[in-house]
């Protein structure tokens, strides 16, 4: 039958994730619109960011919020509903009732900050389009192209490393974060990656700026220097602290911004970029939003510019 439907679907294998973890139980949460033809060949899969939920043409019965694309799908819209079988479902890690931290665990108590977390690797999508700025030898290229047959392409600025990545047989070339994003032209990928780099630049504003000119969206990740041990070590200790995020002394640190969450969520704001996921961690331990100046050792955002 066609219409509406809101579903939730439950799958009996854990899922895998990149860290090693797996996930259980697994529920997705999602709506259907319209109907699917007896070939199965009309089905049109939505997708939404990470802060989003499955409503694309309904509006959500648990918030009152209208739907979020209400113009795009429908009956008679550019994906019309009487011709497609749409489905969107809900992230994970969502709270629309798709596993998230407020889903119960196998113990039988909340996941809460135990859910596993989810990597960059999970999070981009099959296919895509990704650069990897400052990809070091090419680990995660080449775990995503291998396991999400994306097209990869790298930019490093250390010749040994870009040496690693052509023998992955990785589309990497040498070039400068801070000069050479200047040269890709606008949209050219749908992921720019800047993971445990932005410290690292010249300008990192400027670099989070190009990064979202040639990617739709950009994660960015870097060590948070507002942790409770780095101010322990400076208050007590009066030195510059070396820690497992912080491994280099202060004469020899690659590190020439020392950045904190609240920091670059500071920036965000100023330069209207819209964050469309955020975790944060110590070690493998997920902290939550409100604490992780203090308490995380890094963080990982999932950027795009607003209105787009």
């Amino acid at each position: 039958a066609g219409g509406v439907r809101s579903l939730v679907f439950d799958v009996s294998k854990p899922l895998q994730l990149s860290s090693g973890e797996a996930l259980a139980p697994l529920t997705v949460a999602f709506e259907t619109h319209g109907s699917l033809n007896a070939e199965r060949s009309n089905a049109v899969l939505v997708c939404h960011s990470l802060t989003g939920d499955q409503f694309v043409a309904s509006p959500n019965p648990i918030t009152g919020r209208p739907a979020w694309w209400p113009r795009i799908v429908g009956p008679g819209r550019p994906i019309d509903t009487n011709r497609f079988f749409v489905i969107c479902s809900n992230v994970l890690g969502g709270s629309m009732g798709s596993t998230g931290p407020g889903s119960i665990a196998a113990d039988g108590l909340p996941h809460s900050l135990r859910l596993p977390a989810v990597t960059i690797a999970d999070a981009v999508r099959a296919g895509s389009r990704v650069l990897d700025v400052g990809c070091g030898d090419g680990a995660l290229l080449h775990h995503l192209r291998s396991a999400k047959g994306v097209d990869a392409r790298g930019l490093e600025i250390d010749p040994a490393n870009v040496s690693a990545c052509v023998a992955r047989g990785l589309s990497v070339i040498q070039g400068d974060a801070d000069s050479d994003l200047a040269d890709y032209p606008d949209a050219a990928f749908d992921y720019a990656i800047l993971s445990q780099t932005l410290q690292t630049t010249m300008r990192p504003d400027l670099v989070v700026e190009q990064l979202l000119r040639i990617a739709r969206q950009a994660f960015v990740s870097f060590p948070n220097f507002a942790q409770w041990r780095i101010r322990l070590a400076l208050a007590f200790g009066g030195r510059m602290p070396v820690t497992r995020q912080l491994p280099a002394r202060w004469y020899d640190t690659p590190n020439i911004h020392h950045v904190t969450i609240d920091d670059f969520r500071s920036l965000l704001a100023e330069r209207d970029i819209a964050i469309d996921g955020q975790w944060f961690l110590s070690g493998e331990r997920r902290r939550s939003a409100a604490a992780a100046n203090l308490f995380a050792d890094h963080g990982i955002f999932l950027l795009r510019r607003n209105g787009k």
